[in-house]
C-alpha cells in the first residue's frame, strides 16, 4: 500500500472533503500511512478523522501561496509519502 497524503481546501462538511476524510479514514484502517493537509487549519470534519491519519493544518498566504507548496513537499519527504492526491484544484486558488 502506498504511503498517501490528501490536500483540502478546509475541513469543513462539504462533499468532496467529507469523502477524502472517508477515504482516508478507510485506506488507514488497511494499513497505509495516509495523511491530510488542510489550506485553512482545522474544522468541523477533523472530528471525523480515524486516529490514524495525520493532520497537518496550514494556511495560505495569498491565493497561489508558493511557501505552502514548498511545506507540502517537505512533509511529503520528512513523513514518507509517496503519493499526493489533491481534489477541487481550482478551489485552491480562492
Amino acid at each position: 500500500m502506498n504511503n498517501v497524503l490528501f490536500a483540502l481546501p478546509s475541513m469543513n462538511k462539504a462533499g468532496a472533503e467529507t469523502q477524502t476524510v472517508q477515504l482516508a479514514n478507510g485506506l488507514a484502517g488497511q494499513g497505509g500511512r495516509v495523511g491530510i493537509v488542510s489550506f485553512s487549519g482545522a474544522g468541523p470534519l477533523c472530528e471525523e478523522l480515524d486516529e490514524r491519519v495525520a493532520f497537518y493544518p496550514e494556511s495560505r498566504s495569498f491565493k497561489i501561496d508558493l511557501g505552502l507548496a514548498s511545506r507540502i513537499a517537505r512533509i511529503a519527504r520528512d513523513d514518507g509519502y509517496d503519493c499526493f492526491f489533491c481534489t477541487m484544484q481550482f478551489a485552491y486558488m480562492y
